[in-house]
């Protein structure tokens, strides 16, 4: 079994091996979050994909009582999660996917 200590001690590792590559910011593109309202895109998208994105999120029972007023984080919705939100459709999450940039 893998323990804590060891998992952080891979981490530090792997962080080591990138300042020597000189890429530090690798690591931190995963572990940076885009607010909803900081998005860069979120004045320039369409009105559905906009309402979408603050709309509440409704899925599988849960209610989103940490943010109420729809989605956190753009690097949290996945393609699931978008889709179970009302007037999410294809060509939505293709304008999403398209000004994420994935």
């Amino acid at each position: 079994m893998i323990k804590r200590e060891d998992y952080l001690n891979a981490l530090e590792l792997i962080d080591q091996y990138h300042q020597q590559l000189n890429l530090q910011n690798v690591r931190c593109i995963s572990t940076v979050k885009t607010p909803i309202n900081e998005w860069e895109f979120i004045n320039k998208c369409s009105t559905r994909l906009r309402n979408i994105l603050y709309h509440k999120p409704i899925y599988m029972g849960w209610d989103n009582q940490k943010n109420p007023n729809g989605f956190e984080y753009i690097e949290d919705i996945s393609r699931s999660l978008f889709f179970w939100q009302r007037n999410a459709g294809e060509a939505t999450w293709n304008e999403f996917i398209k000004l994420r940039g994935f």
